[in-house]
């Protein structure tokens, strides 16, 4: 395919920026993974291996079994996260000139292919994920529902509604969205986590703040006669105004960087 026909076209920049991002932080990206893998599942593996006298099996089942109500996909998720955010700080801190500061790209394009190469990090771990599972399955004989099941949802969950469900999908982006911001502010990953961490802290303090001064019985009846579907939109709406915000922050705060 021609890359010069690409450049002029704002799709075919962005395929090129997440191509070539993917690929440069495809390595660091395995790596980690098999930290993780290491961390969450080898060295539990050998500690189950010496405490069931060397018995191979009986130690993949001890293990399986570990992450029979946790599910095996949110280690690997969060893991994952923190990879992306890590990502984020270094590739638009970075002295030596990258993929992203070479080709030229608006910030709206730098900013869709890092989404991009984010939501892909996180279906490789999904990935990952199953393939775990699926050997824990050689240990644990399960079918494919009860094998999804364990590896993506956890057995044990009950069901979400699902405006509830999009209520914590909000709030998780919403928190990954004030991290990342946090991460390209900053020039130092660990500050980013800590302004983070800070920032929904004094959030939530002022929250409780308020609600201490007002009349917590007179609030309850309030909401008690609001109809709660309306009242559970509302905070949909909320959330997605922030997460919206959240999102235009990290846009404008690109523009003004190096990534320009």
């Amino acid at each position: 395919m021609n890359t010069a026909t690409m450049h002029r076209t704002p799709w075919g920049r962005i395929y090129l920026l997440t191509r070539e991002g993917f690929f440069s932080s495809l390595r660091p990206l395995l790596i980690f993974h098999l930290i993780m893998a290491v961390a969450l599942f080898g060295f539990p593996f050998m500690i189950y291996f010496l405490t069931s006298g060397f018995n191979i099996l009986d130690a993949f089942s001890q293990l399986a079994s570990s992450y029979n109500h946790g599910g095996v996909a949110a280690p690997y998720l969060f893991g994952t996260t923190i990879f992306s955010l890590v990502w984020i700080n270094k590739l638009v801190h970075l002295a030596s000139p990258g993929v992203y500061t070479q080709l030229p790209a608006s910030a709206g394009e730098k900013s869709i292919s890092m989404a991009l190469l984010v939501i892909g990090y996180h279906l490789i771990a999904l990935v990952s994920s199953l393939v775990i599972t699926l050997l824990f399955s050689l240990a644990v004989p399960m079918d494919w529902a009860t094998l999804l099941l364990w590896a993506f949802v956890a057995q044990g969950v009950s069901y979400v509604p699902t405006i509830a469900f999009v209520l914590i999908a909000l709030f998780v982006l919403h928190s990954f969205l004030l991290a990342a911001w946090c991460m390209i502010h900053f020039r130092k990953a660990l500050f980013g986590f800590c302004w983070s961490i800070l920032i929904e802290f004094v959030a939530f303090f002022l929250l409780v703040s308020i609600l201490s001064k007002m009349d917590i019985e007179s609030l309850f009846m309030m909401i008690k006669d609001v109809n709660q579907d309306l009242l559970t939109y509302v905070f949909v709406g909320i959330l997605a105004a922030i997460d919206a915000f959240l999102c235009w922050a990290i846009y404008y705060r690109i523009k003004t960087i190096q990534l320009k």
